[in-house]
């Protein structure tokens, strides 16, 4: 139990510790291939100039997830985790040749009690922003953790 409160005190003053940014250029095969992994064989999405192509919403999150790369480091003494959900917030559409960079903050972790015993909920935010610096989407994700390493 003290230490479970231990770790829940360590953790929770990491909150609004921030990651390094991370910049994902949108390009065109990045485009294709995610649209016919989709099963959208729309070859018009890719138009003739930069311009005309409008990312489909699907390519969005998916370019959200690469934002794990810019989790915070914070201790994760955990052996169990799994994926608590997410959201997603599309501002703006993404276009080709986009550079988005994301950048993550940690926000907030809780502590639940279940019948496995002790349960952490982590939750990150991270705001993705073009190369205007308009902020084009934001995510937030939720993780949790069980069975602390002793």
């Amino acid at each position: 139990m003290a230490q479970s409160l231990g770790m829940l005190e360590q953790l929770k003053q990491m909150v609004d510790v921030q990651g390094p940014p991370c910049t994902v250029e949108v390009d065109r095969t990045a485009i294709r291939l995610l649209m016919e992994a989709m099963g959208d064989h729309d070859a018009n999405r890719l138009g003739s100039g930069a311009e005309a192509v409008v990312v489909p919403p699907y390519l969005f999150c998916a370019s959200m997830l690469s934002g794990r790369r810019t989790w915070p480091e914070i201790p994760f003494p955990f052996r169990r985790v799994v994926d608590g959900g997410g959201e997603w917030n599309v501002v703006e559409q993404i276009r080709l040749g986009d550079r988005i960079t994301s950048v993550t903050r940690f926000k907030a972790c809780t502590e639940r009690e279940s019948r496995a015993g002790k349960m952490f909920f982590l939750t990150f935010e991270t705001d993705h922003r073009n190369q205007k610096g308009e902020l084009v989407g934001s995510t937030r994700s939720t993780l949790i953790a069980f069975d602390p390493v002793d």
